[in-house]
């Protein structure tokens, strides 16, 4: 083996392990994005919670 077939198997693994990281880094912007579902149905929930406690703060009138 010569030192340009080393080099060259050495650059594929770092392109390999530079598209996997781009490929996570992609995956978590579109779940911090709401892209995910569960992301997504995670924030409704938690929304949902928030109205209904503010609304029993309040003294209902009539």
């Amino acid at each position: 083996m010569g030192i340009n077939e080393l080099f060259d198997g050495i650059a594929r693994v770092v392109e390999r392990f530079a598209e996997e990281l781009a490929e996570q880094r992609l995956q978590e912007k579109m779940s911090r994005a709401g892209r995910d579902p569960r992301v997504k149905s995670e924030k409704t929930e938690k929304k949902g919670v928030q109205e209904k406690k503010n609304g029993r703060d309040f003294p209902k009138t009539g």
